[in-house]
């Protein structure tokens, strides 16, 4: 065998670097956030400003909370009795502001996260949709919170007097 002929110092710097890629795989692994904590999503969500876990009309979970003093709120879905849900919504809505369709549709051609709509009473309203199938990590579900703070605040820049 070829590592025969190499120093030992040699070998046992190959074999921990070996192992290293094994241990991160692991570490990252019970990182790995669900549907199934929803606690877990509220202490990122506390990260960025007020929040409280609740329930809603059929008892799945859901998430209330403000960002830059923007109400918002986390609601789960793909959930089997109240728990391991597969997806979550970030929406929000802006009583009173009523801007025409036509610029809810180019703010939408124009940015690649949240999407922007009219809801039934007429006000603007935003989704951002996030697949948690599988998990995802700690560190992406900080960032899409990141992202949903950056969303609003462009909103509010371009949509809201």
């Amino acid at each position: 065998m070829i590592l025969a002929h190499r120093p030992v110092h040699l070998v046992l710097t190959l074999v921990a670097g070996l192992a290293l890629p094994v241990s991160a795989m692991a570490q990252s692994a019970t990182d790995l956030l669900d549907g199934s904590d929803p606690a877990a999503i509220l202490n990122i969500a506390q990260g960025y400003g007020s929040a409280m876990l609740d329930v809603d009309s059929v008892g799945d979970p859901m998430i209330k909370g403000r960002i830059d003093g923007q109400a918002y709120t986390v609601f789960f879905y793909g959930c089997e009795a109240g728990k391991d849900c597969s997806s979550i919504q970030f929406t929000t809505y802006f009583a009173g502001i009523r801007p025409d369709a036509s610029l809810v549709s180019a703010w939408n051609d124009e940015n690649r996260f949240g999407t922007l709509y009219l809801d039934s009473d007429g006000d603007l309203a935003i989704d951002l949709d996030v697949n948690l199938f599988g998990g995802v990590t700690r560190k992406n579900l900080d960032d899409t919170f990141d992202w949903w703070r950056v969303v609003l605040d462009e909103v509010r820049t371009d949509m809201v007097p």
